[in-house]
């Protein structure tokens, strides 16, 4: 009867219709139209809600598609809810929610340990470019734009703003993302080498893939770029003093973004 439910990094969700399992189903074969309507309304409705439904009847009413016909219909499309202390559910539903949620996790924490493992066997940054980066940082001396602070941050897992200390946005298990911010752990030891005179960077990749991780769901590639080239070349004397590391670069990198912006870049 029902598929698979799947969520997107927007948050939307879809739920995927098995057809032969539902024109098998009771619920295909003993309802009018009208009821198998408002009984597939309402299992979009519970898939939304994670599961169970209220037992609130002007909700009930509201989610089946029509409320002035809720009564009607009311008890033929219950018949295939159960209720619980949570609100009704749905079996089939629950079942399927609870596999594709394990299949979902898996496959989050698979894409997240291949992009690790991928950057350190074959791209574990040597500290020199090689290849192009995911866009190009401002053509503007960026070291000019940027005056020296008083007061850095102490905390480098957080950021500093007028209002007082504001934590990092948070980092979602995502696949896409984690390979991102192991493609920007190789670009940040090839801006080092750059911009640090050829030094080499000395990476800690469980480290720097955690940091990198919160650095990518925050900005996209072109403004990480632009930001790290900032930190490397301003004359900050936290920037300067500090090792350079990724980490150093996340507890400065919404200092750098906002000093930019002041300058207009």
């Amino acid at each position: 009867m029902t598929g698979t439910r799947l969520t997107d990094r927007r948050g939307l969700t879809a739920l995927w219709w098995w057809i032969d399992r539902w024109r098998k189903s009771t619920a295909y074969t003993d309802m009018t139209l009208e009821e198998q309507g408002a009984y597939r309304n309402l299992l979009d409705e519970a898939n939304l809600r994670g599961g169970p439904l209220p037992t609130d009847e002007g909700v009930l009413a509201k989610a089946c598609g029509d409320p002035r016909r809720w009564k009607k219909v009311r008890p033929k499309v219950l018949a295939h809810f159960s209720l619980g202390s949570d609100g009704w559910r749905n079996q089939t539903l629950d079942e399927v929610l609870a596999r594709s949620n394990e299949i979902a996790a898996k496959r989050s924490t698979s894409g997240k340990a291949g992009a690790f493992t991928r950057w350190q066997t074959h791209g574990k940054p040597d500290g020199k470019p090689d290849g192009k980066p995911d866009g190009k940082p401002d053509g503007k001396p960026i070291a000019n734009t940027i005056a020296p602070d008083p007061d850095p941050d102490p905390d480098p897992g957080s950021v500093r703003t007028d209002s007082g200390v504001q934590e990092l946005r948070p980092v979602f298990d995502d696949p896409d993302l984690a390979e991102r911010a192991g493609r920007f752990i190789e670009r940040y030891a090839a801006l080092f080498f750059e911009h640090r005179r050829g030094a080499k960077y000395h990476s800690k990749p469980a480290l720097d893939f955690q940091e990198a991780l919160g650095l990518c769901a925050t900005w996209d590639n072109v403004r990480l770029e632009t930001l790290v080239v900032a930190f490397l070349t301003t004359d900050d004397t936290f920037c300067r003093s500090g090792p350079g590391t990724i980490a150093q670069f996340r507890s400065r990198a919404s200092w750098c973004d906002a000093k930019l912006r002041e300058a207009g870049l």
